[in-house]
């Protein structure tokens, strides 16, 4: 049984992947800004933006560091899946969804 991804070529394979949600949540805000910009009244996005910001910047941190790792065991696999601010951010975009949808 293996432990981690160390030594193996699905490892870099990983690191590769991990690129993606970095670059997803590094503009999120930005993006459902642009996604609710004809949305009335406007004003009252700019809380709601807000907290998706935290709430991806907070994921951000949590996926960077998973990410820096030279080994990735399928344990911290899943608890970086687990992590509340990950969820947070997910709820918030389903949240978005639909009252833009």
């Amino acid at each position: 049984m293996r432990t981690s991804d160390e030594g193996a070529k699905a490892g870099a394979d990983l690191g590769d992947f991990f690129s993606k949600p970095v670059s997803a949540l590094d503009g999120l805000a930005d993006t459902v800004t642009e996604a609710v910009a004809d949305q009335e009244p406007q004003a009252s996005w700019q809380d709601p933006i807000a907290v998706v910001r935290r709430d991806a910047e907070a994921s951000l941190c949590a996926v960077r560091l998973v990410a820096a790792r030279q080994g990735m065991s399928s344990q911290l696999i899943d608890n970086l899946n687990a992590n509340v601010h990950l969820r947070a951010v997910l709820t918030d975009l389903f949240l978005v969804d639909e009252l833009v949808g």
